[in-house]
This record gives structure tokens, sequence and C-alpha cells, in this order.
């Protein structure tokens, strides 16, 4: 047993993206649900265990001294971490709510559990890819899908052109790294024979025969070069989820469709996950929750 505890959000894009890696890694993790919509996290009791409330967080809390982990934030809110030092500033004790403290989550469980570097590459040139990928979804393409989608279904604000027309450069940017650099994933580093291991997962796709390279996208003209998951294509798929949710037409799109598509059939396991959440988010769409009680420091609740 890892001794992991995560705090979550069980709609939160950042939260599912941790989800999946602990998932793809077989780490045994224990899941503790946070009541968003009651405001627990605005709570003195939960400020105890890190100054700024945020969600969700990971505790181990063992005798000896641990490694540091950050944390993340639920869509919406103003990004937050834990303060070093704070008792929840522990590798065993993680929240996941905000998208900045997610990113060095994910960073630091695939450096620390993933075999081989298979979901976060040692090689500083790929991996500064990986990482490029990383600040793309949290600086850009999660930040406006968050705006566009997710603010209107939990605050006071309304889906506009302009919020519209944001989403829409993030889809096309993120199309144009894929088709650019023809990769099925968003960082992939280029691999012979078949798709990856991950953890105790195996992607469900044809093993080509050796020194070949499976390519499922040839039928679009695309040279495939790469097509290994990492620890980017968990935190933009949590964020395109967000937008199947609201039925959001992604045929514009269509290398951003077909690597949401492939995330899919070749991790189902993961994509059960994400579904989740992804249904959840569909649901609030349709029915807004009232979170005019909740006294929240940015964000007005009080819907017209």
């Amino acid at each position: 047993m890892s001794g992991l505890k995560l705090y979550s959000v069980s709609d939160s894009p950042p939260t599912l993206s941790v989800r999946l890696l602990l998932e793809a890694l077989a780490l045994p993790h224990d899941l503790v649900d946070v009541d968003f919509a009651a405001g627990q996290h605005l709570t003195e009791e939960y400020a105890k265990g890190g100054a700024k409330r945020d969600i969700p967080e990971n505790t181990r809390r063992p005798a000896a001294s641990s490694a540091t982990i950050p944390t993340c934030e639920k869509p919406g809110r103003y990004p937050q971490g834990i303060e070093p030092g704070s008792p929840r500033w522990e590798e065993s004790s993680m929240t996941t709510t905000s998208p900045r403290p997610r990113v060095a989550i994910l960073q630091y469980l695939a450096d620390k559990y993933a075999k081989n570097g298979d979901l976060y590459p040692k090689d500083q040139q790929k991996r500064a890819v990986v990482n490029h990928r990383l600040v793309f979804n949290l600086s850009t393409y999660y930040r406006y899908i968050g705006e566009y989608v997710m603010a209107p279904i939990f605050y006071a604000y309304e889906r506009t052109a302009l919020g519209l027309k944001k989403t829409n450069i993030g889809l096309s940017v993120f199309n144009t790294f894929l088709e650019r650099y023809a990769t099925k994933f968003a960082a992939g580093a280029q691999r012979q024979g078949g798709l990856p291991a991950v953890g105790g997962l195996r992607a469900r796709a044809p093993v080509p025969p050796t020194g070949q390279i499976f390519s499922p996208l040839a039928a679009l003209g695309i040279s495939q070069q790469a097509y290994e998951m990492t620890i980017a294509d968990m935190a933009l798929v949590t964020s395109t989820m967000c937008l199947e949710a609201i039925n959001f037409d992604l045929s514009p799109y269509p290398r951003v469709n077909q690597w949401y598509a492939d995330f899919k059939s070749d991790y189902p396991s993961l994509w059960h996950i994400a579904e989740q959440g992804m249904k959840e988010i569909r649901h609030f769409d349709g029915n807004p929750p009232d979170l005019s009680a909740l006294k929240h420091p940015i964000h007005p609740t009080q819907k017209k």
C-alpha cells in the first residue's frame, strides 16, 4: 500500500487527471470526496490542512518526513497551492481542484512511480515537449474551456461569443500541434512495436510487426512517428471532456477529434474514469447547481 489519500471533487478535470495517473500507475489510494457545493473546502477546519483551502489533496502523514507534493483546484476557482511545510504538503496528501498544482502532482507522481519514463520521459528534449503541452493546457486550453464551459455552470457567468472564440483558439492551436508534429498523442516519444503498457494497463491496439510503426491515422494521411501516451494527454483529455459534456462539435478540428477518440479506444479503463466526470458535468449543464449560499471569495454565485 502506498498510503496515498486523494481529496477530490468528482467532476473536477484537475482531480480526474490525477485519478487517471493513479490508475495508470496502479497506485493504491483512498479517494476522499470534498463537498464543493457546501463550501467544505472553504471552512476553517479544512484550512488547517492547507492555508489556501485547495481541493483535492493527497495525504499519508507518515511519522518520518516525506517528499512534498502540490495541489490542484476545481474549475472556475482561483488557482492556488498548498504552502510548503503545511500539514498537507506531503507526498501522501494531494488536493486536485486547481489547474496549477495539478501539473506538479502529475509530474511528481510520474517521475517517482512510472517505470522507464513511459509517462514522463527522462530524455530532456522529450520531457520539454511534455512540459510544453502541460503548460499549454494550463495557460490556454483548459483556461479557455473552463471559462466557457465550467464557470457558467457553477457560477453567475454567461457563455459568450468571446468565450466561444477563445475556446476555438485553444482547439485550433492544439490541432496544429498534432498536425505539425504528426503525433497520435499530445507529446508522445517515438516508440517501435506497439502501444506501451502503462502500469497494469496495456493500450487496446494492434501490435505491429517488428520494426514497423502502427499508424491508425494513416488513412488520414498523417505520418505517424509517435504514439506514446504521457501525463500531458491525461491533462488535455480531462479538459476536452468538458466540451463533450456540452455536445461541442470537435469535427472542425480533425486531429483533436481523432486524438480524443484514440485515447478512449486505446485506454478504455482510463477513459471510464474520465467519462464518469464528463457525465456529471453534462448533468449539471442541464441542471445547474444552486451555489448561492456559497460565499466564494472571488466568483459571483447569485444567478439571475
